[in-house]
């Protein structure tokens, strides 16, 4: 278990712009560890690709430049450590 096909990564308030990569077993999901940036990592916003132009990776988590609009979901494929 290390690739996440279009994983929840949260709920967008119009204010956060900082969303934590996550897994889900089930329904339980959790922060990854480390994200491996060395594969190819797509963010979605509302199931709307995201220009990388738009956004950091940090160890495990996504830093918007501008915080998505409130209500929709943002999700990424992406593999972890």
């Amino acid at each position: 278990d290390y690739a996440v096909q279009n994983g929840m990564m949260g709920v967008a308030d119009g204010v956060t712009t900082q969303f934590y990569f996550r897994r889900y077993i089930g329904i339980r999901g959790e922060p990854v560890g480390q994200v491996d940036t060395a594969n190819t990592i797509t963010v979605y916003v509302d199931g709307v690709e995201v220009p990388d132009t738009e956004y950091t990776i940090e160890a495990n988590y996504i830093v918007f430049n501008t915080a998505p609009l409130d209500g929709l979901i943002v999700s990424a494929d992406f593999q972890f450590y």
